[in-house]
């Protein structure tokens, strides 16, 4: 009896290890910054009650604009971000991704390096 505990026991924690601990706020948090040499966009999410809010940064046209959009996580890793736009995280590489398009990706940067591509 003691011994199917034990595997029982050992496999929970085998599968833990393996899938990860982090919660969809661990995950999605912080601050990130598009791929991307031409105008990238900055993000910030920031946990509100059991969605996110995510502050977006743009150069368009020589200015920033800012918006701030809901963001709703929908489960197997996808933030959806003001009913439009979904990403999905990546515990690979600690990136985001567009699920409609591949090509757009976020790595997660620090507050100074947020706040440099945020700020003209």
């Amino acid at each position: 009896m003691n011994k199917r505990k034990f595997i029982f026991i050992s496999g929970l924690i085998a599968i833990s290890l393996i899938t990860g601990c982090q919660t969809k706020e661990e995950k999605f948090a912080g601050y990130w910054l598009q791929n991307s040499d031409k105008r990238p966009v900055s993000m910030h999410i920031k946990p509100d009650g059991s969605d996110f809010l995510v502050n977006i940064n743009q150069l368009n046209f020589g200015r920033f604009s800012r918006g701030i959009e809901k963001g709703v996580y929908k489960g197997n890793g996808i933030l959806t971000i003001g009913e439009k736009k979904q990403v999905r995280y990546s515990g690979d590489n600690d990136s985001l991704s567009d699920v409609d398009d591949k090509t757009i990706t976020f790595k997660r940067v620090t507050a100074d390096q947020y706040k440099a591509a945020s700020s003209h």
